[in-house]
Formats: structure tokens, C-alpha cells, sequence
């Protein structure tokens, strides 16, 4: 009952960095970071401009 709401405070500042692009984008470019994907993307896909945001935040919650 009491593990969701901490869940997600905990996860907020994750939640919110992965936000601050425009989907899928930011989710990729975790994937990647975390060896899940290869760095592949088609148009319109672009690379994320929040690459070194991303990957602290991953670093933080030792995804990486």
C-alpha cells in the first residue's frame, strides 16, 4: 500500500528528466546508454539534446 507512493517520489527526478524532450526520444537515448539499443534512429528522430542530463541521472540511479 505505502511501496507506490514512495516508488514514485523516489523515481520523480527520473521521471522528470525523461520528460523534458520530446517522446521517444529521451527513452531511446536511455536505452542506449544502458547498452539495451544500438544508437539508431530514424527521421524524424533526432538525437536527444539532454544526452549528458540523461545519462548523470541514469549514473545516479545505477542504471549505468
Amino acid at each position: 500500500h505505502h511501496i507506490a507512493p514512495q516508488l514514485q517520489q523516489n523515481l520523480t527526478p527520473l521521471i522528470k528528466e525523461l520528460s523534458k524532450d520530446v517522446n521517444p526520444i529521451p527513452i531511446k537515448t536511455a536505452l542506449y546508454l544502458m547498452d539495451k539499443i544500438q544508437n539508431e534512429r530514424r527521421l524524424p528522430l533526432c538525437q536527444s539534446t539532454r544526452l549528458d542530463n540523461i545519462e548523470t541521472i541514469l549514473k545516479q540511479y545505477n542504471l549505468i
